[in-house]
C-alpha cells in the first residue's frame, strides 16, 4: 500500500477515535391521477412585445457518462447516472410513488391467484416517439426481448417474466415461472419501447432509446453531452420545461462551481462538503447498500485450485478488519452502517434480529494466522465513480484489510470498466477478482437481489452453497405477504452467518439545485422532469 493512502487512512481513524471519546403490497385499486404529477407552466413577465412562454432548457451536469442511453435489457435501475434518460423517454405499466401504486401506460390490472399471471388494461390513445400506436403488441415484443438477454438483463432480474400474451390490442398478460407478489413494486423496472426497437432493430435501444415518455431523445455528443426534448404529443400533463441537456464532469468542485455560478441547474454527487455550499440542496436516503463480495469458487475453474475466499475464516476475517463507523465518518453524518443485511428498518424482509459483527482487529489477525494466509496477497476491484467518495472507501478497506497480515493489489477504476469485473456470465468470469466492492442497484425492495447476488445462474453469484437457494425457494413459495417477509429474513441471516458478503453502509443520495429550481426526489430518487418546474 502506498504510504500517501495509509496517511490519509490513519487520518480518517485518528478522527473517528478523537470524535469517541415490504409492506404489503399496494391494492392496485389507483386512487392518484395517472401519469407524471402534473405541474402548472410558470408565467413568465412578457416583455412589452412579447406574447409568448419562454423556452426552458434545465441543465444537468453529472460524474460520469454512461455507457449506453438506451439501457434497455443492461439497465441499471438504480443508478441515477443512467436513469436520467431512461426514465423520462420510457415509461412503464404501472408506478411506485408515495402516494402508493399508480397508472401509467396501464390504467387497471389484476392478478391470478397463484400470482403467476398479472393482466393489465392498457392505456389508449397513448404515442410512441416515432408516431406509432402503443398497444399489447409492444408488451409482448419487449418481454421477449428481456427473456431472451436475461444473462445480461438487470430488467429481467427484477420482472422476470417467462412469456407475454396479448388478449387484445389494449389487454396484456404477463405470465411468470414463479408467483409474483412484489410484482408490482419490481413493475417500475419494465420500461417498454415500441416493437419497432425491440423487436425489429434492438441495437437502437443502446444508442436511440425511444418510448412514449414526456421526453424525446435527441443526441447524445459522446464525451460532451446527450440532450431531451419535450415531446408534444404526450399523452399526460404537458411539463413546463422544454429542453434539457445532461452534462458530464468527473470533478466535484468542478460541479459544484457550475453550479454556484449558474451554468447547470441540477448536479448529482455532491458530497456533504460540498452540498453545505450549495445553493439549494435536495436529499434522501439511498435504497442501496454498498457491500462486499467475496469470490468463493469462480477463479478455481482455471486455476482448479480453491480460490483465497472459499475459506470461511478468511471472510471473517476481512468483516471483522473493517470499521464501519471509520468509513461512516468520511460521509459527515450522511451515512449509517448496515445492520447485516441489505435490508433496513422498515423494508420488507426486514430481520431485526440480525447485528453485523463487530470491529476486532486482533480477532481478524488470528484468523488469518489460523488460515496459514499471513503475507499472501489477494485481489480487490472497486469503482472511483460509482458513488460518492468510492475512491476513498475502497482504499480505506483496502489499508484496514492490509492490517490483518495480508496483502491486497487494489485495482481502481471507472464504473463503465468495473461491469466486466462485477457480472460473472459468460466471458467475464476470467475478470473475476477475490474482492469487490460496490452498490447493490436496489431500488423499492431487495428480494430480487437475492437470486441476482447469491444463487446459480445469478450476475452477481460467486458462493456455491446449495443451501442459499434452497431457503429463497421456499421464499418463492410463500403468498403470505408477512410470512414471506419472515422467511426471506431468515435467509439473509443465514447468508451473513456464512459470511458470504459484506454489507457494508448505506448513504445519502444529494443533489445541488438551483436556486430557482424546485423539485423532491420521489421514492426511487430518479429525476423525473415532469416534477420539476423554475420559479421565475
Amino acid at each position: 500500500m502506498a504510504r500517501k493512502r495509509s496517511l490519509f487512512v490513519l487520518g480518517i481513524l485518528a478522527l473517528l477515535f478523537a470524535a469517541c471519546g415490504p409492506a404489503a403490497t399496494p391494492t392496485p385499486t389507483p386512487t392518484v391521477p395517472p401519469g407524471a404529477t402534473a405541474v402548472p407552466t410558470a408565467t413568465p413577465t412578457p416583455a412589452p412585445t412579447a406574447t409568448a412562454a419562454k423556452s426552458r432548457t434545465l441543465r444537468m451536469m453529472q460524474p460520469r457518462e454512461p455507457h449506453t442511453v438506451g439501457l434497455q435489457g443492461t439497465q441499471h435501475a438504480g443508478s441515477p447516472v443512467g436513469e436520467p434518460i431512461a426514465v423520462n423517454v420510457m415509461e412503464p405499466l404501472i408506478m411506485s410513488t408515495k402516494e402508493g401504486v399508480v397508472p401509467r401506460l396501464a390504467t387497471r390490472w389484476e392478478s391470478s391467484a397463484d400470482l403467476t399471471r398479472w393482466r393489465f388494461y392498457l392505456r389508449r390513445g397513448v404515442k410512441f416517439h416515432n408516431g406509432a400506436d402503443f398497444t399489447a403488441r409492444d408488451v409482448v415484443e419487449y418481454a421477449k426481448f428481456i427473456s431472451g438477454n436475461r444473462i445480461e438483463s438487470t430488467v429481467w432480474d427484477r420482472v422476470p417474466v417467462e412469456e407475454a400474451v396479448a388478449v387484445d390490442d389494449y389487454t396484456v398478460d404477463l405470465i411468470f415461472k414463479d408467483s409474483q407478489p412484489l410484482h408490482l413494486n419490481r413493475a417500475y423496472h419494465f420500461l417498454i419501447p415500441p416493437l419497432a426497437l425491440s423487436r425489429d432493430n434492438p441495437e437502437m435501444l443502446k444508442t436511440s432509446p425511444m418510448g412514449t415518455g414526456p421526453y424525446r431523445f435527441v443526441e447524445w455528443r459522446v464525451g460532451l453531452d446527450i440532450k431531451l426534448a419535450r415531446f408534444d404529443d404526450y399523452w399526460g400533463p404537458k411539463p413546463q420545461i422544454d429542453n434539457v441537456r445532461i452534462m458530464f464532469r468527473p470533478e466535484e468542485a468542478v460541479r459544484l462551481a457550475a453550479l454556484q455560478v449558474g451554468e447547470v441547474d441540477w448536479v448529482y454527487a455532491l458530497g456533504p462538503e460540498s452540498s453545505s455550499r450549495a445553493p439549494k440542496v435536495a436529499r434522501m436516503a439511498s435504497p442501496e447498500t454498498v457491500w462486499i463480495r467475496f469470490d468463493e469458487y469462480i477463479q478455481k475453474e482455471w486455476t482448479l485450485v480453491d480460490p483465497f475466499f472459499a475459506d470461511k475464516r478468511l471472510r471473517l476475517a476481512v468483516e471483522y478488519a473493517i470499521d464501519r463507523q471509520a468509513l461512516v465518518a468520511l460521509y459527515g453524518g450522511f451515512a449509517t452502517p448496515s445492520l447485516g443485511q441489505w435490508a433496513s428498518p422498515g423494508d420488507f424482509g426486514y430481520n431485526p434480529d440480525l447485528k453485523s459483527r463487530p470491529y476486532d482487529l486482533e480477532k481478524a489477525r488470528a484468523l488469518v494466522r489460523e488460515a496459514g494466509a499471513v503475507g499472501k496477497t489477494l485481489t480487490f476491484a472497486a469503482s472511483t465513480d460509482r458513488y460518492i467518495k468510492d475512491r476513498e472507501v475502497a482504499e480505506a478497506v483496502a489499508f484496514m484489510i492490509e492490517q490483518t497480515g495480508l496483502k491486497v493489489k487494489l485495482m481502481l477504476m471507472p464504473s463503465a470498466e468495473l461491469k466486466k469485473y462485477k457480472d460473472v456470465t459468460g466471458k467475464q468470469r476470467q475478470y473475476m477478482t477475490d474482492l469487490l466492492i460496490n452498490p447493490t442497484d436496489a431500488v423499492l425492495e431487495v428480494e430480487a437481489r437475492f437470486p441476482w447476488g447469491f444463487m446459480e445462474g445469478g450476475s452477481h453469484t460467486a458462493i456455491n452453497d446449495p443451501e442459499a437457494p434452497r431457503l429463497y425457494k421456499e421464499v418463492q413459495a410463500e403468498l403470505d405477504l408477512a410470512k414471506r417477509g419472515e422467511k426471506l429474513g431468515k435467509a439473509w441471516a443465514y447468508l451473513y452467518e456464512q459470511a458470504h458478503y459484506i454489507p457494508v453502509f448505506k448513504l445519502e443520495w444529494m443533489w445541488g439545485l438551483a436556486k430557482n429550481l424546485e423539485w423532491q426526489p420521489g421514492i426511487t430518487g430518479a429525476p423525473f422532469f415532469a416534477d420539476m418546474r423554475f420559479t421565475d
